[in-house]
């Protein structure tokens, strides 16, 4: 999932935002309404890591509620959250500095009212990542989530 083939075997758009944490100021209740809105039945969340040694998965109605559960299942963790129809979806990423949110254009427009500031937003982050001492995966993360949104261009 969020992998080219899909995004563009779904026909979905991407994109990307920064994270300090899961679900700040209020993300979670903009999430979960854009969730609850635009796509139908249960979120599935996964824990998305490169050693995982265990399957873990939780089942989440689209509530701020669940989504507090989420926040406590997945803290220190980086997940994926779906729906059950896999067209809408965020990835908190193993950088950890950023995540992607995938679906629809109106599920997007839910979460970013404006696509266009929300892209200039993030490159202003990546640039100010940059600016400081990183290793080459860092750069070559932050150019990727750049990347998932030139369908803006």
């Amino acid at each position: 999932m969020l992998s080219r083939k899909w995004i563009s075997d779904t026909g979905v758009f991407v994109m990307a935002a920064e994270n300090a944490v899961h679900f700040v100021d209020g993300e979670d209740d903009i999430l979960a309404d854009a969730f609850r809105a635009e796509a139908s039945g249960r979120l599935i969340g996964v824990r998305n890591d490169h050693d995982i040694t265990e399957d873990h998965a939780v089942i989440v109605e689209p509530t701020p509620e669940d989504f507090d559960l989420l926040g406590r299942e997945f803290i220190g963790q980086f997940f994926l959250l779906f729906s059950e129809d896999e067209r809408h979806a965020v990835l908190f990423t193993a950088a950890g500095e950023y995540k992607l949110i995938a679906g629809p254009l109106p599920f997007l427009r839910r979460v970013f009212p404006d696509l266009s500031a929300q892209k200039r937003e993030f490159i202003e982050f990546k640039n100010e990542e940059l600016s400081y001492p990183h290793t080459a995966w860092v750069e070559l993360v932050l150019e990727n989530a750049v990347r998932f949104m030139d369908w803006l261009d």
